[in-house]
């Protein structure tokens, strides 16, 4: 990053002077000058100082530039020289007038001078802004102290003073030039070095003319010229400078292919190329806000802290790294980070494939080096290029003794000239040769191998390597002579074997078969033999068979050899069945012999299908169940999770990876401190995994899942893996939550049930001698208005037990099938009247009947709408209204069974239920007003429970409260009119 790039200010400052200044040259030639002297002096004045100190400003803002203006005295003397010239130039002309300017000449000729004298410092903005304080401190005194000056202009002239000061001015500037010079050359003919070195000989030449000049002649006018054409010069280059270094730093960091970063002495990101964008997945704002930490995945962040101290240090470094891109994965980076002025600038190349490519690689040739067979690699001119140990140990040759030898010192004289040129026209056209070679070893002995050689292409399909790979014959005439010794045993082991065996030769014919693979096809003994091979073929695999095999009798190329690949067979009775085959071929006497072990799969195929049945039983019963099982292997970190896990948790699994981190990711936030405890606990051998927990799906719904799991450990007691069971209770939980509320209830009941009728007998004998006593008196007696007032006490404790009985058998409804709308319309109007609560109905015409007692149904719709009226003391509006609701699967709605239900709500929008308050709303006696009995909510439970029912509540503080009542509808004809 440059100077113009980070400070756009020094570019525009940099234009503005070199326009302004270009229109006061062009004023000044061609207006007379003398007319307007001493305004178009002040202005000439006053734009050369304003473009001398942007000139000082941009060589300050230039951190990294080892070339354009070097010297810290250059920008010194432009800052002073240029700040003393806006007081030179804002002044009448007079003693004054000529002090400033010749201080200011002064200043820049001894700092630019000290340029020749080999002065550099680090400390560039201090001395600058030093030297800059200096001139507006020498600008002020001499404003205010002007009787203390020396005389500079005596009687209309300047003074030998003046003449001085501006002389020495200009010969200091012209001394400085030589070592501008002197950079320049040894710099084999840098600009900035040229540029500089004629700024300070104009400003010279300026200081010189002084001498033949007085106020507001033309060599007066010359040398100011001078200044200011050499400050023009000056910016107008330092314009094009910057405008170039930008667009050539953009055009390279942006066309690179590889990576670019620019970063803080911290870690943070100051800029990043496309390039490396693209390679990570990241935009180039999110990698703004982030450090080298967030994406490094082969340092820990004090590794990374440790590494750039490091190289802030030694100033470069060049390594190789881990880099995590935004979808996770890891990819391998080439580093190359150079540390200048608080700033790293950094080239990073994706290394990912070659690293890949490297490991591949390495695998390859450790594999060649270590296979029994002789291996040899050359060029299609016959230059060995490569051989393996095998190949040493075979041929007595050392790698050293062959590397660079033609194949033809292996060449044997038991093969005429035609062998080998039919060997080389298979090669030649792409094909692999295979066959029989005799070689000569080192020590001059003959060897007999088998051999195939292939040739190697390169992305134009051109052939560029030949691989030999050889297997010594001797081994091979060793294990027949050994077939043939132990034949015997050889036709016990054939004769029984499971596994069917059958001999064919390169004709196709069934050469010798075993009794196994007799019983497989169904025929009798010896039948097979002399058939062709195709008559165990089902007739649709039979031209594919016979391609295959011309083609390995043509080239010796075969897709299936060595290999165990499933298959159909074909019985004598025409019977298709599945069978598993290993095809081998060897040479026997000179000819190819094919050898074929059949197993019969049909009972494990049968098996397998059982088993993938079986699983998808199990899949299906885990659904039912709303369980799953998963397992984690702990030492790799990775999670596979049974699908109805995927279903649990409302995941997609060819979209969604599990690792132990986005597995925490679904669980409620609440709890997820809760869960890594109890996971590090079993983990530790602390405590079995056996807990519920909250998670969250996709849409933001709140459910509750069991999980239990065991632990098992590695032989050092580490753990190694962790195998668990997730299911979703919420509807369990919900059911107990509603049983145990029933059961609360139920012993409430049975209490209040005999208390209550208890307290009735009581109240009645009471009454009964009050009405006896009451007759005895007169009316005017004063016992008589107490026992008045006594008897409506009495009546008010007998109304209490009526809601007592709501909770014993005694309160049971008697039902009959009505509609509800009048019933809810009626009621809620008298329980709103005389309030400051409207009510907003949704109610549809064609609203199922229900099986109900009215007078209970009252009270409980009385309860919740005067709940929702004391919620809103300010008042507002209340919503109530029905809907039928079809329920297809029992637990839909725990507790309620599969059916038909009209749902009644009521909403408030008041301030809510807290949530702590939320499970006891319904227990008998709980309330949080300062007047009631707390039975209405817990009686209206008990009303709706014992309709079959169900009532439930859902709040958000600050939001209001939502009732909601499920009745049953009864299995009538639900056209049947009961709106009113």
């Amino acid at each position: 990053m440059n100077a113009a790039s980070k400070h756009p200010i020094a570019m525009s400052l940099t234009a503005g002077a070199v326009l302004v200044s270009a229109v006061a040259v062009i004023f000044f030639i061609f207006v007379e000058h003398r007319l307007i002297n001493v305004p178009l002096h002040s202005t000439v004045e006053v734009f050369g100082s304003f473009a001398a100190i942007t000139l000082g400003i941009i060589i300050i803002l230039q951190k990294n530039a080892k070339s354009m203006f070097q010297s810290v005295w250059v920008s010194c003397g432009l800052l002073s020289m240029g700040i003393l010239d806006i007081f030179h130039g804002m002044t009448a002309p007079g003693n004054l007038f000529v002090w400033l300017r010749s201080i200011a000449a002064m200043a820049g000729g001894i700092f630019f001078s000290l340029v020749w004298l080999g002065q550099r410092t680090k400390f560039k903005k201090t001395l600058a802004y030093g030297a800059s304080a200096a001139a507006i401190l020498i600008g002020i005194l001499s404003v205010l102290f002007q009787e203390a000056l020396p005389a500079m202009i005596k009687e209309g002239a300047f003074t030998q003073t003046a003449w001085d000061m501006n002389i020495v001015a200009g010969i200091l500037y012209i001394a400085s030039t030589p070592a501008f010079l002197k950079s320049y050359f040894d710099k084999s003919g840098n600009r900035d070095d040229l540029i500089i070195f004629s700024i300070s000989l104009l400003f010279g030449f300026a200081g010189l003319l002084f001498h033949f000049s007085e106020p507001w002649s033309t060599s007066w006018w010359y040398w100011h010229s001078l200044r200011l054409v050499a400050l023009i010069t000056v910016l107008a280059y330092a314009l094009v400078f910057f405008k170039n270094a930008e667009d050539k730093y953009k055009t390279i960091i942006q066309t690179t292919m590889e990576g670019f970063w620019v970063v803080d002495s911290k870690g943070h990101f100051l800029d990043v190329n496309d390039s490396y964008c693209k390679l990570t997945g990241y935009t180039r704002e999110e990698l703004l806000k982030m450090q080298i930490s967030d994406i490094e995945a082969n340092e820990t962040p004090e590794g990374t802290a440790q590494h750039i101290l490091w190289t802030i240090e030694h100033g470069a470094d060049r390594f190789e790294t881990k880099h995590r891109s935004k979808d996770g994965t890891i990819l391998d980076f080439e580093v190359s980070a150079n540390y200048l002025e608080d700033q790293f600038f950094v080239f990073l190349r994706n290394i990912t494939e070659r690293k890949r490519t490297e490991e591949v690689l390495k695998t390859l040739s450790n594999a060649v080096e270590q296979i029994p067979a002789s291996v040899l690699i050359a060029d299609v001119s016959g230059t060995i290029k490569y051989v393996n140990p095998q190949f040493s140990h075979t041929t007595g040759y050392s790698r050293e003794e062959i590397i660079r030898e033609k194949t033809s010192i292996l060449k044997s004289d038991e093969h005429p000239p035609e062998f080998y040129e039919a060997m080389w026209n298979t090669i030649i056209s792409g094909a692999t040769w295979r066959g029989d070679v005799c070689i000569r070893k080192k020590n001059g002995e003959h060897l007999w191998e088998l051999q195939s050689i292939t040739p190697i292409r390169n992305a134009k399909d051109e052939i560029i390597n030949l691989v030999f790979v050889t297997i010594e014959d001797i081994e091979r005439r060793r294990a027949e002579k050994a077939l043939i010794k132990n034949e015997a045993r050889y036709h016990m082991v054939h004769s029984t074997a499971f596994d069917g065996i059958i001999l064919a030769g390169s004709d196709g014919k069934i050469t010798e078969c075993n009794t196994s693979a007799e019983k497989i096809f169904g025929y009798g003994k010896g039948e097979l033999v002399g058939k062709d091979i195709i008559c165990i073929i089902p007739e649709h695999l039979r031209q594919r068979h016979l391609s295959s095999f011309r083609r390995f009798i043509e080239i010796g190329q075969s897709n299936i050899q060595n290999k165990i690949i499933e298959i159909e067979g074909l019985r004598s009775n025409g019977e298709v069945f599945p069978v598993e085959l290993v095809i081998t071929s060897f040479v026997l006497n000179g000819e190819v012999t094919f050898n074929g072990t059949i197993r019969d799969i049909t009972e494990r195929k049968r098996f397998e299908a059982a088993l993938k049945k079986s699983q998808a039983n199990l899949a299906e019963a885990q659904r039912i169940a709303g369980l799953g099982n998963w397992e984690w292997d702990i030492i790799n970190n990775t999670i596979a999770w049974s699908e109805e896990i995927y279903r649990i948790f409302g995941k997609n699994p060819e979209e969604f990876q599990v690792t132990y981190e986005t597995f925490l990711s679904t669980i409620h936030p609440d709890d997820r401190d809760f869960v890594m405890e109890s996971v590090n606990e079993a983990l530790q051998g602390a405590k079995t995994y056996n807990i519920d927990h909250r998670i969250l799906l996709p849409d933001g719904t709140e459910r509750i899942v069991h999980e239990q799991a065991v632990v098992t450990f590695s032989s050092d007691g580490k753990p190694a893996k962790m195998f668990g069971t997730v299911q979703d209770v919420t509807e369990y939980q919900k059911l107990q939550a509603e049983l145990l509320k029933a059961q609360k209830l139920e012993s409430v009941g049975v209490l209040a049930g005999g208390i209550a009728h208890d307290f009735n007998n009581i109240l009645t004998a009471i009454l009964v001698n009050l009405f006896l006593t009451k007759k005895s008196l007169s009316p005017n007696d004063q016992a008589y208005e107490r026992i008045t007032n006594t008897e409506k006490s009495l009546e008010r404790a007998k109304e209490l037990t009526c809601r007592l009985l709501t909770f014993s058998k005694g309160g049971m409804p008697v039902k009959q099938v009505t509609s509800v709308v009048n019933l809810i319309r009626y009621f809620t109007d008298y329980a709103l009247s005389g309030s400051n609560i409207r009510c907003e109905y949704i109610i549809p015409e064609d609203l199922w009947p229900v099986e109900i007692d009215e007078r209970q149904i009252n009270q409980v719709i009385r309860n919740l709408v005067i709940n929702a009226v004391q919620a809103m003391p300010d008042g507002g509006a209340i919503e109530v209204g029905c809907k039928n609701i079809a329920l297809e699967n029992d637990n839909e709605v725990a507790p309620l069974k599969a059916g038909e239900y009209v749902m009644i709500y009521v909403k408030d929008h008041g301030s809510g239920i807290k949530k702590e308050h939320l499970a006891k709303i319904f227990d008998p006696y709980f309330t949080t007003k300062q007047t009631g009995s707390g039975l209405g909510l817990a009686a209206s439970y008990s009303i709706i429970k014992n309709h079959n029912g169900l009532i439930a509540v859902d709040s958000e503080e600050g939001a209001g409260a939502t009732f909601t009542v499920y009745l049953p509808a009864p299995n009538i004809v639900k056209n049947t009119s009961y709106i009113a």
